[in-house]
């Protein structure tokens, strides 16, 4: 039951957010904050489910040292750059 209510209340806070954000995007004109919005769900789902649905010999891999956090966390800031500007063609 604990690791439910966790669970939960780790989703309803990206999703706020991610709500905040793409408010602000809209708010700004700032495609950058849009895709990263996208991205930040799309590296969350990955980086809860991956230890998660990780055969139980793998697992130990799927762990998220500090080094794994920042380099998440940059990939995610640069591939939504990316993204703004190959799609949009700006960042702001």
């Amino acid at each position: 039951m604990k690791h439910l209510f966790k669970v939960i209340l780790v989703a309803i806070v990206i999703l706020t957010f991610c709500f905040g954000l793409y408010v602000l995007s809209d708010q700004w004109d700032a495609p950058v904050l849009r895709f990263l919005n996208y991205t930040i769900i799309g590296a969350a789902t990955g980086i809860y489910s991956g230890p998660h649905l990780a055969p139980e010999a793998d697992k130990a891999k799927y762990r998220m040292t500090p080094k794994k956090w920042v380099l998440n966390i940059v990939g995610v800031v640069v591939v939504a750059a990316l993204l703004a500007w190959l799609i949009e063609g700006r960042l702001w």
